[in-house]
């Protein structure tokens, strides 16, 4: 768990000044990032690695503290790595994130929640949005950048 706060604590350091909040747009922009992100996974070969790269919706801190967390965990250990998806926060991802169930004002970190087709129960992600100058970018997703309190139970 030290892992997950000094990641945490990493992502926060490099964030550039920004400003989050519950508006209904930073909730959209979120509900847009998971949607766009589990939309890549339909793909036959994702790497999802190359898609944080060059994600033009994340922030430089969110790309930081990821690819740490992947470096680290692949160094612990080389065949699994860390046998989940850090942005999801799971194995399985839903087929489309439709709302926001909750919002903190204070830090912006909220929960979508997803869903399968056909299915009653779906799951629920942490994600936070800012917004830098006038774009909304995506600074923490699931275990990446989200205080381990904030995240979503599971």
């Amino acid at each position: 768990m030290q892992l997950v706060y000094s990641f945490c604590a990493l992502g926060l350091l490099l964030s550039p000044i920004s400003q989050a909040d519950c508006s209904s747009a930073s909730k959209q922009a979120a509900l847009n990032f998971m949607n766009s992100y589990t939309q890549y996974f339909k793909e036959d070969q994702p790497d999802p690695d190359k898609w944080v790269a060059t994600s033009e919706a994340l922030t430089p801190g969110f790309k930081a503290a990821y690819k740490q967390l992947i470096e680290h965990a692949k160094k612990a250990d080389p065949e699994l790595g860390l046998g989940f998806d850090p942005i999801i926060d799971g194995q399985d991802s839903p087929d489309k994130f439709t709302e926001v169930t909750s919002c903190k004002e204070k830090s912006g970190i909220m929960l979508v929640k997803g869903s399968w087709e056909g299915a009653n129960e779906g799951m629920e992600v942490a994600i936070k949005p800012i917004k830098i100058k006038t774009q909304w970018l995506i600074d923490g997703a699931g275990i990446v950048n989200i205080p381990e309190k904030e995240q979503a139970a599971r």
